[in-house]
């Protein structure tokens, strides 16, 4: 699959959020990220970018 991803690791101890300046589809859960993207304490998220 080509494109653009981002890939968000958080290592802390506490959940946070990242900021997307494109909208895109979050692959592991299929849902829709846009704005600030969700990442809980321990967590990985891989979005593909839209265009």
């Amino acid at each position: 699959m080509s494109g653009t991803y981002l890939f968000a690791i958080n290592h802390t101890a506490g959940d946070t959020k990242v900021p997307l300046d494109t909208p895109g589809t979050e692959l592991l859960t299929g849902e829709r990220a846009a704005g600030r993207l969700p990442v809980p304490a321990g967590a990985v998220r891989v979005v593909r970018l839209d265009g």
